[in-house]
């Protein structure tokens, strides 16, 4: 089974949309959301019904989105606690976490918002393979109070013993049911990281290198789950972060699990449309009286529809 794997698409629909198309043209059989829909970008719905037409088989909710929900809930009272713990880099991030819990406010349908509450933080995605925003929390454990912030979450160079401590630990797993790959968004890099199951468990990180030095190419294939081995997979960015928008090329991951291979995609696409959506109305008066009535107008509709 071929199975594109997505994550961090940040509100960027631009490059979601860009690669959903290089997706498309190499006839992927599933797509896997690794979480972080909302976040930096402009356009958070677009992204939502970007990814909900080709109903992903896994998605996650990535530590943005598990803020931006809750402040969308109203269930984190202490927002400053929220930047403090690491769970978002800072007051301006959470900011456009709360423009965009305002969008989805108006954008979806209170179906579809129930629906993304729904999502998890990692699950055992099929036999042998587990999928994970950064973290092996489950989204009861990651509550505002008991999450443990960015220590919780992966970073490339992770140690080998405390990546396989903390997969065992969260999956509670015997030697036989030791999965053989563990799929993984949040770091925006393309890496993979071979770890010994025994010790010493030392990592072995491989970043990703284009071989042509193009800035859109196809790297060669990787080997996955060697014997005795647990694989970690990072599949990069789709969507970017802020301050890396005008250099960001999109790229994402297709993983063949009969085969046990992974080839990296990276794609090209017209910054210039997310930017156009960044750029804020002009100053003028009444205008956010004017747009918070006509906010406050439209939910009253569709509670009276």
């Amino acid at each position: 089974m071929k199975v594109a794997l997505l994550a961090d698409v940040h509100g960027n629909a631009p490059a979601l949309r860009a690669v959903l198309r290089d997706c498309g043209e190499r006839q992927v059989d599933e797509h896997w959301f690794l979480g972080d829909l909302l976040g930096y970008g402009p356009q958070p719905v677009s992204c939502y019904r970007l990814l909900a037409e080709k109903r992903p088989a896994v998605w996650l909710l990535g530590n943005h989105d598990f803020v931006g929900l809750g402040i969308l809930r109203s269930d984190l009272a202490n927002l400053d606690h929220i930047v403090a713990r690491g769970l978002v880099p800072g007051r301006a991030e959470l900011d456009i976490l709360g423009w965009h819990a305002r969008q989805l406010e108006v954008g979806l349908e209170p179906g579809e918002i129930h629906a993304l509450h729904a999502h998890d933080t990692w699950v055992n995605a099929i036999p042998g393979i587990y999928a994970a925003h950064g973290a092996l929390l489950s989204s009861e454990a990651a509550s505002a109070d008991n999450i443990s912030g960015a220590n919780s979450y992966l970073r490339l160079g992770s140690s080998g013993p405390q990546i396989t401590a903390q997969v065992l630990a969260a999956l509670h797993l015997d030697e036989e049911e030791r999965p053989w790959l563990v799929v993984a968004g949040h770091v925006h890099e393309a890496a993979i990281c071979q770890i010994r199951w025994a010790p010493p468990q030392q990592p072995e990180w491989k970043g990703l290198t284009w071989d042509d030095g193009s800035a859109y190419g196809d790297p060669p294939p990787a080997c996955l789950g060697l014997a005795g081995c647990l694989s970690l997979l990072c599949p990069g960015s789709v969507g970017g972060r802020l301050n890396d928008l005008l250099t960001h090329q999109p790229t994402y991951a297709i993983l063949d699990t009969d085969n046990r291979t992974v080839q990296y995609r990276r794609v090209a696409y017209d910054v210039r449309e997310t930017l156009a959506a960044m750029v804020l109305p002009p100053r003028a008066p009444n205008l956010e009286s004017d747009l918070t009535d006509l906010m406050e107008d439209w939910k009253t509709r569709r509670q009276m529809a």
